[in-house]
């Protein structure tokens, strides 16, 4: 947690990120992650991402999320702003948002293609048509989403 806590704050901090697990039975897992920014991976050059917290529960109700965000956030601290970076689960989001107001919300660009590739498959687009519309919005040099570091 105190890893966690320092990699989250200050100008430079790192997103904190949330999922939620799917296919694991009757379960779910829900896991907290940030990029560690105290080391370097030689493979890509760029801070590792870390997996923190995690919970293990039997639904996604938005007071079950709220019952472990509660508990991680209290160690965080009221002073410090964090920035999350999820899906659009909305228990999820709405539990977060209760016990930290001010904190900072991105959506998770790989979930963003993700949906959007499903959507356009579930309308019928063909193969051809689905991978023009997502290099349009996420072209590595030319995309409508893209991040240069």
């Amino acid at each position: 947690m105190d890893d966690m806590i320092r990699n989250c704050e200050g100008d430079d901090r790192s997103v904190l990120g949330v999922d939620r697990t799917f296919n694991l039975g009757n379960f779910y897992v829900t896991v907290f992650s940030d990029k560690n920014r105290c080391s370097i991976s030689n493979r890509t050059k760029d801070f590792p991402v870390m997996f923190g917290p995690c919970m293990i529960h039997f639904d996604a109700e938005e007071g079950t999320y709220g019952t472990f965000f509660s508990h991680v956030s209290d160690r965080f601290g009221q002073k410090m702003r964090l920035t999350i970076g999820s899906d659009e689960e909305k228990s999820m989001t709405n539990a977060f948002k209760a016990k930290d107001p001010h904190a900072n919300f991105l959506l998770c660009t790989k979930h963003i293609h993700d949906n959007i590739r499903r959507h356009l498959q579930e309308n019928g687009a063909g193969v051809q048509a689905r991978k023009r519309i997502l290099r349009v919005i996420f072209g590595q040099n030319d995309g409508i989403i893209f991040f240069r570091r």
